[in-house]
């Protein structure tokens, strides 16, 4: 039976993938250079690529209540959708969104290998000294990947907030991405930002105040570890 369901799984994600990559040729506008396509082409692909990218964003959500396990291909297509409106408008301040969005999808997947990697670290601590170096080799590997697309989310964000064109919920990503990077400083920058360009409600306050004081903690914390590595 749960074969059956990965196979009928298999063969409709064979047919959506398909029919996305006939209309876009892999993530791309055919083999033309995607920057060289003019105004009103350009505006058609990324709307249409926006399409496609949340079938494949449904497509995984729904994938997580399945026994069969998330479709982490669908992530990656998400991913690689929205990477390629990037490619279509190079310079930020002609799409501005494209960055944020693509920047999200990175964190997202961030998020799944991050969650990967914790739940292979735990299952270590319960195996036998075989399976267990086995499970620490690839939490080791995920973290990596975490680190790896968490990066290159908070260059999306970064790219975006210098555009000007801010989407309000780009703060409070921005500061996430740059806290699991250990950037604290830049996630200050970004509380910052979200308390300058904002009119805060009580309930906002609180909020800003007890990460602000989080985030302070850990820059306090970064100072005294550095000052003494350099005293040994």
């Amino acid at each position: 039976m749960k074969s059956m369901k990965r196979m009928k799984r298999f063969a409709a994600s064979a047919v959506l993938v398909f029919a996305v990559l006939s209309l876009v040729g892999c993530g791309s506008p055919g083999d033309k250079d995607p920057s060289k396509l003019g105004s009103v082409e350009k505006a058609q692909t990324v709307t249409r690529l926006r399409k496609e990218a949340e079938i494949c964003l449904q497509q995984f959500v729904a994938s997580e209540g399945d026994e069969d396990g998330i479709d982490i291909d669908a992530l990656l297509c998400y991913v690689e959708k929205l990477k390629t409106t990037t490619k279509i408008y190079p310079n930020p301040n002609l799409c501005s969104s494209c960055y944020a969005q693509y920047g999200e999808a990175l964190r997202m997947l961030g998020g799944y290998y991050r969650t990967l990697s914790l739940k292979q670290e735990e299952s270590a601590t319960k195996a036998d000294s075989e399976r267990q170096a086995a499970l620490k080799k690839l939490s080791e590997e995920n973290a990596q990947k975490a680190e790896r697309n968490y990066r290159l989310a908070l260059t999306q964000f970064n790219l975006h907030v210098a555009s000007g064109q801010v989407l309000n919920w780009v703060y409070w990503k921005g500061f996430e991405v740059s806290a699991r990077l250990d950037q604290y400083t830049m996630a200050l920058k970004y509380l910052k930002l979200f308390e300058q360009n904002n009119t805060l409600d009580d309930a906002e306050k609180v909020k800003l105040t007890k990460w602000r004081k989080w985030t302070d903690d850990r820059i306090k914390k970064q100072l005294r570890d550095r000052v003494r590595e350099e005293l040994k």
